[in-house]
């Protein structure tokens, strides 16, 4: 990956699967929120689809291990990493 700044969304996004997480570390998406979700890095998130007839288009998102290593990171530095 690349380095580079994270956009403010894409570091609220990951604090909220970090904040968010289950067990497994999955995070529940809200159907409003999953396409933004699907856009960010592969490489920090894994995001797909949940079936659903409740919802559509709901979905869930886990940090891959490189993604709660920038998050981390980030964290720790505090806002100059991000935006």
């Amino acid at each position: 990956m690349a380095a580079r700044k994270l956009d403010p969304w894409e570091f609220r996004f990951l604090k909220l699967i970090k904040k968010e997480a289950d067990a497994e570390g999955w995070a529940n998406v809200s159907a409003a929120a999953m396409p933004q979700m699907l856009k960010l890095s592969k490489e920090l998130v894994v995001s797909e689809y949940v079936p659903s007839d409740f919802s559509p288009g709901r979905g869930r998102a886990k940090l891959t291990e490189e993604g709660k290593k920038v998050l981390d990171v980030a964290e720790w530095f505090g806002p100059p990493l991000i935006g």
